[in-house]
């Protein structure tokens, strides 16, 4: 999509749509960043800590939580640098426990040939929300009690 493609789709968005988009953005630079500087534990802990001091508010339904990944996902594909699944998870992950809305980020991993490959995405109620259902089926899921092996940022795709 062209950048003025990309501004009319924007613009058609409604108020609180363009909020995600623009919180979305944000995050993601965050993100981005943070990971680079602090690495993974130490930029979810840091999160963890931002997500918890929100107001209490309604918890989003499914469908809305569902639409607030869609728009991140979109944000990350639009944005200037290239985003991994973990950095979206991430954000999207961040994004919904602001709203007061569980989502629990999980991790998978498989071997294709001889590489080891790693993959992260985020479900809410047991519903995957930026990925396909099959994400499960292609990638083995650690538990959810489980982190991430530390090197798996690096193989995060």
């Amino acid at each position: 999509m062209s950048k003025s493609g990309t501004l009319r789709a924007f613009l058609k968005l409604n108020g609180n749509e363009r909020a995600v988009v623009l919180g979305s953005a944000a995050a993601l630079l965050c993100t981005w960043t943070g990971l680079r500087i602090f690495g993974f534990l130490g930029w979810k802990n840091t999160m963890l800590r931002l997500s918890q001091k929100t107001s209490p508010a309604a918890r989003m339904s499914l469908d809305k939580a569902k639409a607030l990944a869609s728009l991140t996902t979109a944000t990350a594909r639009r944005l200037f640098l290239s985003t991994s699944c973990l950095e979206q998870s991430l954000v999207i992950w961040f994004l919904l426990r602001r709203r007061s809305t569980p989502a629990v980020l999980r991790f998978g991993g498989r071997k294709q040939g001889d590489r080891f490959e790693a993959h992260a995405w985020v479900e809410c109620e047991g519903v995957v929300l930026n990925d396909d259902g099959a994400v499960r089926q292609n990638f083995v899921p650690f538990s959810p009690l489980e982190e991430p092996p530390v090197a798996l940022e690096k193989y995060t795709h």
